[in-house]
């Protein structure tokens, strides 16, 4: 289960707080003795190297799946709880093959059709599918020289696994054990590593020492702590060699340490220590708020027409009623800046959309656009809408002026976020508003960029959009919908 192979350059470090290890979907911990509720550490991120970042989460997000977060003030595609993270190299770099990282792997539960949905899509493949013992596997290349084995392991779905090439297997694994914890085990009872949580780090004995890591494909890989500056603390008495930190850096902590054979890592923590694991995720999911409660539709007001909407099983069900107009479920009160996300699933001849930063009035109002008087009617919903588009131009995830200006974004330029959309299938908004920014993703992939200032405030509605005088009900269903508001 290893390739070979490289040439070389290097980027930046990273800022990473623990509020971003938590949303991540990870956890952090005191450096203390590890139990199995309280690791010793978690392991946080892998830093690639690409020629274009953008172009890279678009072709991981597309290929590989996962969904963005920020880590920082950067986007990176979280995948399983760990965050790929990308910057850009200068001039040529070399691939991972022939470092002492030699490839990171992710997990399918069906790696043939995987494999050939991946050679359908024109990815490189370096190997089809083969199998030792119980692990079937297989290779790809990223278009930045990054190997990566695709794995079908049941247990785990999407980022699985970092491969470490060394020429001391049991000294390195034990070097790794000591600083991070972990459990050691064997994948598959085969491969020797040390297991994370639900990732593995992974390690192949080879005959000689390979390459460093630092300003290759795979550049570092990293750990995260819930008092770094303790953790730092039990490393240096130990013999870990600090080349960096640990330092204050965009409101956490970081430090880069050097792995033995040249494997670079950073380590990074809160600015303020978390007590536990347990304590940070506590207070990580204080920020999130679910705009449901599961049962009721208390906190939402319909307005506009007649559609129906009901609470089912946790997800707030829509449905269409014939010769009524555009209907809409608000909250009852507003939001400005947030993060709204939501999981949708609509009827292929319903239109729908999600109203963000939107307005009703009692009274009708008249506006000025571009220059000219416009009038809004007494009851009228209007204001950002963010498309769902299930017909074959889907356009989901573009931003629409409901009763006001009508497209301001669409997706006619953006094949990425277009093919993004499953058919009567659940997908997965994302909805950033920060002063007059409104960006949005479709299953993890960048649908609309929009920068616009006309209301930087406003309530955040469901809509089931008018059929005529179609009688047969057509149903939109929306679940998880929850929002973290922005200082």
């Amino acid at each position: 289960m290893m390739r070979k192979t490289g040439n070389g350059r290097v980027w930046l470090a990273l800022i990473v707080p623990l509020a971003v290890l938590v949303a991540a979907g990870r956890g952090a911990a005191t450096f203390a003795a590890e139990t199995a509720s309280e690791p010793k550490s978690v392991f946080h991120h892998v830093h690639l190297t690409a020629g274009d970042p953008q172009a890279a989460i678009d072709w991981y997000l597309r290929h590989l799946g996962g969904k963005i977060v920020k880590v920082g003030p950067f986007d990176s595609v979280l995948s399983n709880g760990v965050s790929l993270l990308f910057f850009k190299g200068k001039g040529d770099f070399p691939g991972s093959e022939g470092s002492s990282v030699d490839h990171v792997g992710f997990s399918y539960p069906d790696i043939a059709s995987k494999m050939k949905e991946l050679e359908a899509a024109g990815v490189q493949i370096v190997s089809g599918v083969e199998q030792e013992g119980p692990i079937k596997f297989a290779f790809i290349k990223d278009p930045w020289g990054t190997l990566i084995e695709i794995v079908e392991d049941p247990e785990i779905t999407g980022y699985h696994h970092a491969h470490l090439a060394t020429a001391d297997l049991d000294k390195t694994l034990a070097w790794y054990e000591a600083a991070f914890g972990g459990q050691r085990a064997k994948f598959g009872g085969l491969v020797p590593g040390i297991r994370y949580g639900n990732v593995w780090l992974l390690a192949k004995q080879v005959d000689a020492p390979r390459a460093a890591t630092k300003g290759r494909a795979i550049d570092h890989i990293s750990w995260g702590f819930a008092d770094l500056d303790a953790a730092a603390v039990d490393l240096k008495a130990q013999g870990v060699k600090f080349v960096t930190g640990p330092l204050a850096f965009g409101g956490g902590k970081i430090a880069f340490i050097e792995a033995p054979e040249g494997v670079r890592i950073e380590l990074v923590g809160p600015g303020q220590p978390a007590a536990s694991i347990s304590e940070a995720k506590a207070a990580e999911s204080g920020k999130w708020q679910s705009l449901v409660d599961g049962n009721s539709l208390d906190g939402w007001i319909q307005r506009g027409g007649k559609a129906r909407y009901r609470v089912e099983n946790g997800e707030v069900v829509g449905t269409s009623v014939p010769n009524t107009p555009n209907s809409f479920l608000c909250t009852a009160r507003d939001y400005g800046d947030f993060i709204l996300e939501l999981e949708f699933k609509v009827n292929p001849d319903l239109n729908s959309g999600v109203q963000i930063r939107s307005e009703c009035f009692d009274e009708p109002r008249e506006i000025e656009i571009n220059g000219e008087k416009k009038k809004i009617p007494a009851g009228r919903v209007h204001g950002y809408q963010v498309e769902i588009d299930p017909k074959e131009r889907a356009w989901s995830g573009g931003i629409y002026d409901e009763g006001r200006r009508g497209w301001l974004n669409d997706l006619s330029k953006n094949d990425s976020a277009r093919q993004a959309f499953k058919p009567e299938d659940w997908n997965a908004f994302r909805i950033e508003c920060r002063g007059d920014s409104i960006k949005t993703w479709i299953n993890g992939v960048p649908a609309a960029d929009l920068k616009d200032d006309m209301t930087p405030k406003g309530f955040i509605a469901l809509q089931v959009h008018g059929v005529g005088n179609a009688t047969d009900p057509r149903e939109i269903r929306w679940r998880n919908i929850r929002i973290q508001e922005l200082d």
